[in-house]
């Protein structure tokens, strides 16, 4: 019969109780062939170690009453007294027999176990529904949490695409920014231009002092004018030169300053009309990763 298991050449009856297969003090003296009674008194020396809902149920009928109708047809043959019937659960049945050492208590073990326990938890995912209304029921929830599920995922994409997306456009500030916390020495134009590139502003020594210049930013020798001097965008280091004809003359090097690299790498973009929109930055953000005192200083910058 569907509803008898055979465990160590004995029949029991399948029990159920909240959704999971339960068992009889009866039941497992039977199938581990020992003396009536002895799982109760086993069960009753160690109780203070067994849970309540969880490792064993005590029913009575009016417990049984309010069980789904399913489950109480496997119970109510057992269920009598008023005083309730235990019924253990698989945890609280492997606490119960931990003193059976015999071998027929370890191979009784492992039938109880994955014959009769195991076998309801994997019944469970191919329950067939009982009735019509019982199965549209049943297949609208699935739909519903399939469509919960694909709503999630596709929630969770969008986010960590907005994140990827908000990374890439702040890369190339955060690329400069580091080198130049790093860095406290100055650049000479050309190295500027290499770390610009690297930032996204393809753009060369040569190129970039063709648009220093067409912007007002550099005169036609190459030095800045005083207010970018004065704002900390520039220095000029002078340098003693030989001549070739046996003299030396003086000589300014155009050298930009950590904070001319991030002026630089605003204004590149918005003179090139954002060719690198891909790699476009917020200037606004410098204050907050390089510290509060940053954030007036490149506000200025910002209007020159």
């Amino acid at each position: 019969m569907e509803n008898i298991k055979q465990i160590n050449n004995h029949d029991i009856c399948i029990k159920e109780y909240k959704g999971q297969r339960v068992v009889t003090f009866k039941d497992i003296d039977t199938v581990h062939e020992r003396p009536e009674g002895t799982a109760r008194k086993r069960f009753a020396d160690n109780k203070k170690h067994f849970v309540e809902g969880e490792d064993f149920f005590l029913i009575t009928p009016k417990t049984l009453g309010n069980t789904e109708l399913s489950e109480k047809q496997t119970l109510e043959n057992d269920v009598k007294s008023n005083r309730g019937t235990t019924f253990m659960t698989e945890s609280g049945y492997l606490m119960l027999v931990k003193s059976f050492t015999d071998d027929l208590a370890w191979k009784v073990q492992r039938e109880l176990v994955n014959i009769y326990f195991r076998v309801k938890e994997q019944s469970n995912i191919y329950d067939m529904p009982k009735d019509y209304p019982t199965a549209l029921r049943a297949y609208a929830d699935e739909v519903e949490k399939n469509m919960l599920l694909e709503q999630k995922n596709r929630e969770q994409q969008i986010t960590i695409e907005q994140k990827d997306e908000q990374l890439d456009k702040q890369k190339p500030f955060v690329h400069t920014a580091m080198l130049i916390q790093k860095t406290k020495d100055y650049k000479l134009i050309r190295e500027a231009a290499k770390i610009l590139s690297d930032d996204g502003i393809k753009t060369g020594e040569k190129k970039l002092y063709d648009i220093l210049r067409k912007q007002g930013v550099l005169m036609k020798n190459n030095e800045p004018y005083q207010r970018y001097i004065d704002a900390g965008v520039f220095v000029l280091k002078e340098q003693i030169i030989d001549t070739s004809y046996g003299g030396v003359k003086m000589k300014n090097t155009t050298l930009v300053t950590g904070k001319g690299l991030i002026f630089l790498n605003k204004k590149l973009r918005e003179w090139l009309e954002l060719e690198e929109s891909d790699a476009d930055i917020d200037l606004d953000s410098v204050g907050s990763s390089l510290g509060n005192d940053a954030d007036n200083e490149y506000a200025c910058l910002d209007s020159m």
